[in-house]
């Protein structure tokens, strides 16, 4: 259970505060997820780093315009499905709740890596689960295209490589560094970030950091999650000898261990997919989970997927329920992937729709007031 687990959570922001009071406390602390409460101590929603970077707000808003769906863990949740929810959505920490939905505390992924490190499979090695091939940056290279790389592959940290050696890495927090902490006084101020095209401009070397905390690739994966536990890092660059040829993350770690239990991606599928097409299929579905993850608060979801005309063609269904209503697609295609990806977009633009549609009834009620 979770209960074992569960921390008091270092900052709790509720709907009165704005970015601006809470940002310095997350810089302080080195937190990167913070539950949003109302009044009676519920949760509704969490701020979180790497949504931050990708709004880029005004210092000055409240937390409730920024905040993404409360995405929590039940404390009643058992080790295994923690673990799914955490790689399904990636927060660093997860808001934990009781069963009328208010906060209890919070399970951060370097408590949950050491809680199932004993657990991984038997004599992985790193090699075995880190993302391959690296993405990596150059000095040169502006802090604008770092910031793409990262929201585009959802990664959060890259190597900065000169020469074919490393110099420096580039984590997600550097570049919130970069772009809300520099001059945030003055920003703050003004409600607004200012000269974000300079900053955006300057040079990955003038954010790097030059440590970096890096482990060859025959290094057992159990010592990985030790050096992540120890030096307070998500992630480790992988060598052999001196190049580069990955990245571990700590999610990399948590699909080591769903491998290890047997835990699969939500996908129930009545015909044998081709291997060659399950990492298609999981990326896919990750990528569209992570947007859809941004607008909603997701509780289930389920891909069914069926051959038809012998095998000619798939017919593929996708439900997921969120905390409003159940939404359901299909599509159909000679390609199981393809018709996953319409399917997907399908659920992702009437998730769309419908909030478009509450934010009209919602602002025509004000007016009629």
């Amino acid at each position: 259970m979770l209960s074992d687990l569960v921390q008091e959570p270092p900052i709790v922001a509720t709907s009165k505060d704005r970015l601006s009071s809470i940002m310095p406390k997350m810089r302080g602390l080195r937190v990167h997820t913070v539950p949003v409460v109302n009044e009676s101590n519920k949760l509704i929603g969490v701020i979180d780093y790497r949504d931050l970077l990708r709004r880029k707000a005004p210092l000055g808003s409240r937390v409730t315009s920024v905040m993404l769906p409360p995405h929590s863990l039940n404390v009643n949740m058992g080790i295994d499905d923690a673990v799914k929810r955490f790689y399904e959505v990636r927060l660093r920490e997860y808001p934990v709740i009781d069963g009328s939905g208010k906060l209890v505390g919070i399970l951060t992924r370097s408590r949950l890596l050491m809680a199932i490190k004993d657990q991984l499979p038997v004599n992985a090695k790193v090699s075995d689960y880190m993302t391959k091939p690296a993405l990596t940056i150059t000095p040169s290279d502006d802090v604008a295209k770092a910031r793409w790389i990262m929201l585009k592959h959802g990664v959060s940290r890259l190597p900065v490589v000169d020469g074919g050696r490393i110099v420096g890495i580039v984590t997600l927090t550097d570049l919130i560094e970069k772009i809300y902490y520099v001059s945030m006084p003055r920003r703050a101020r003004r409600g607004e970030v200012s000269g974000e095209e300079e900053l955006l401009a300057a040079p990955v070397s003038s954010v790097m950091t030059t440590q970096v905390y890096s482990i060859s690739l025959n290094q057992p994966l159990a010592r990985a999650v030790d050096m992540m536990v120890e030096r307070g890092v998500t992630g480790l660059i992988v060598l052999d000898g001196e190049g580069v040829v990955g990245v571990l993350s700590g999610s990399d770690v948590l699909k080591a261990y769903m491998d290890s239990r047997r835990i699969t991606l939500p996908i129930q599928a009545r015909i044998e997919i081709n291997d060659d097409a399950k990492p298609l299929i999981e990326k896919v579905i990750n990528n569209h989970l992570e947007k859809i993850s941004k607008l909603v608060n997701v509780i289930d979801f389920k891909v069914d997927i069926r051959a038809k005309d012998s095998g000619r063609r798939y017919e593929v269904t996708v439900r997921l329920k969120d905390d409003r209503e159940l939404h359901t697609a299909t599509a159909e295609d000679r390609d199981p992937v393809s018709a996953i990806r319409e399917a997907m977009d399908k659920v992702l633009q009437g998730i769309i729709k419908d909030i478009s549609r509450r934010r009209d009834t919602k602002r025509r009620g004000k007016a009629q007031a």
